[in-house]
């Protein structure tokens, strides 16, 4: 899946990548917010620690910190700013990120108490491509989701690059005829 990405990038630089609020962002472009987001994360790395959490908001910075850290061989942690703070602090206390990234959104005050490394990435894209990708086992976590938890507690579920694979296969099974002129809708939460 990684592999694709990556090509897509590569290989169609000029093809639209995403459509966010009516502006067309191409490959090209998402290539260098990628970069630039790997090379903020290269100078903030803990060996110890793979999990970097996202506020989340609906811009291009955000998707490309999912693959920037994805590309690192890192977890990718959703942190939803419309939740409460209380609950969002919980997540943060459970997976412990080594560092949190924000566009649009700034962290809440408490955020600053848990995790040392909180870092702007608004308009953080390179001047080249860092297109490699980092190694990874199939058995380690590309991302972390939380439920809400039956004891009102979230609770962290790990999903694995064996997992996401297996469900991108599935997908594909189903045999839809999907072409680079089809786009996806993105209405629910990261």
């Amino acid at each position: 899946m990684l592999s694709q990405i990556r090509e897509n990038i590569l290989n169609n630089p000029n093809r639209t990548a995403f459509i966010i609020r009516g502006r067309a962002y191409s490959y090209h472009e998402l290539g260098l917010y990628i970069s630039g987001i790997r090379n903020l994360l290269h100078q903030h790395k803990n060996n110890n620690n793979k999990i970097i959490a996202v506020i989340t908001a609906d811009n291009i910075e955000t998707y490309a910190a999912i693959y920037a850290i994805w590309f690192e061989g890192l977890t990718f942690l959703p942190i939803n700013p419309r939740f409460p703070e209380s609950r969002n602090l919980e997540i943060i206390k459970q997976a412990n990120p080594s560092v949190i990234l924000y566009s649009d959104i700034h962290p809440q005050q408490s955020f600053y108490k848990a995790v040392k490394k909180i870092i702007s990435i608004k308009n953080y894209f390179a001047a080249n491509f860092e297109m490699h990708l980092a190694p990874h086992y199939d058995d380690e976590a590309i991302y972390i989701l939380f439920t809400s938890g039956s004891t009102g507690v979230p609770k962290g579920v790990p999903v694995s690059y064996k997992n996401l694979e297996s469900f991108i296969k599935s997908f594909l099974a189903l045999d839809f005829r999907i072409d680079c002129h089809d786009r996806f809708l993105q209405m629910f939460d990261f």
